[in-house]
């Protein structure tokens, strides 16, 4: 069954915020001009206020889910790109219920899913994406999880192929070894956490350098500054 695409005229809501789930498929939201993809798996945040537009893809379903908006901490505010795994999309999907029927547990669902986005946050990524399954399959892995310690080995040994199949696929599908696709995607989402809150030492820890040193290294090498300073650039506060 085809399910054809939808056009969604920008819109705002003053009172609430929305978490767009792409269920299936992919869409298209355009935030202050700039276009970004939501992909299959993943989430998007619009805080309270925000304006935006919607292209829901061909045979793709986007579910958007309301939350009231509330001052405090963890909540985030500015538009966050969110990795859905098994435990929010549970959580997504008790809430969908709890708006749509009279099924309402006892707990504040909404202050627990706002404590798991902020533990899920990931930017998308402009890397190239490996196009046979078992090589994607571990670029989706690394790209919603860039902490992942786990080596070229010990990720092709989950899907039951060698690691020299997953490094000639990555080097022929992407142009990078698994090992350099890692590294930019863990300089892509440092980048991101800098120029929200987060502090070089948090963030280091956030993408998979338990050595500081280490990580200001390599970030310097990728971004051609400290990560102290590229903070400072893109005017977060310290």
């Amino acid at each position: 069954m085809r399910i054809p695409p939808v056009e969604i005229a920008e819109r705002m809501h003053p009172a609430k915020s929305v978490l767009l789930w792409q269920a299936r498929g992919s869409s298209r939201c355009e935030l202050d001009g700039v276009a970004e993809e939501l992909s299959e798996g993943h989430a998007l945040w619009i805080p309270a206020g925000v304006a935006h537009a919607l292209h829901v893809g061909e045979d793709a379903v986007l579910l958007p889910l309301h939350v009231r908006a509330r001052p405090g901490a963890g909540v985030l505010r500015t538009p966050t790109w969110i990795a859905v795994d098994g435990d929010l999309r549970t959580l997504i999907l008790a809430l969908l219920q709890v708006q749509n029927s009279i099924i309402r547990p006892d707990v504040d669902l909404e202050r627990r899913l706002l404590r798991m986005l902020q533990a899920r946050a990931v930017p998308p990524t402009g890397l190239p994406m490996p196009v046979s399954p078992t090589a994607r399959a571990i670029a989706e892995q690394l790209r919603d999880d860039p902490a992942l310690a786990a080596s070229v080995a010990a990720l092709a040994a989950t899907h039951h192929v060698s690691a020299r199949t997953i490094e000639r696929a990555f080097i022929a599908e992407t142009g990078m070894t698994l090992q350099e696709w890692r590294g930019r995607r863990r300089m892509e989402v440092a980048a991101s956490l800098l120029r929200r809150t987060d502090g070089p030492g948090v963030v280091a820890a956030r993408v998979g350098y338990r050595d500081q040193s280490a990580f200001r290294r390599a970030f310097k090498r990728y971004y051609g500054m400290p990560p102290g300073a590229y903070a400072r650039r893109h005017g977060v506060p310290r």
